[in-house]
């Protein structure tokens, strides 16, 4: 599992022509915000979505995370989360193993998909 944080952006997005410009331009700001705590490891634009991969599990630094998150222009959202295999067996195990220190007797999932050949 790797630690990701996926960022939603609003204004951004609706910029017409500059659109691409304005998304470079905030994948900037993130990685200009977030470099002092050394955690990423690269940001990616993808499906409307900036995501951040972080070098270790961001447990630790959740909280400087969130706080720098929270200054950056042009952010609406953001999930702290882990990428996985899109294997569904790899996928359960995941879930399990990233909720297994909460004391939990059920829990539900409600996803929309960027990838819908999944």
């Amino acid at each position: 599992m790797k630690p990701v944080v996926v960022v939603h952006y609003h204004e951004v997005g609706l910029k017409g022509k500059n659109r691409p410009f304005f998304e470079k331009k905030l994948v900037e700001n993130l990685k200009l915000v977030l470099s002092p705590l050394r955690v990423v490891q690269f940001v990616e634009r993808r499906w409307g979505r900036i995501v951040v991969f972080l070098k270790e599990d961001f447990s630790e630094k959740r909280e400087e995370i969130q706080k720098k998150l929270e200054r950056v222009f042009g952010i609406s959202y953001y999930a702290f989360g882990y990428q996985v295999d899109s294997d569904f067996e790899v996928l359960k195990k995941s879930v399990l193993e990233a909720i297994r220190d909460f004391s939990v007797t059920s829990f539900a999932v409600r996803a929309r998909r960027g990838e819908k050949s999944y």
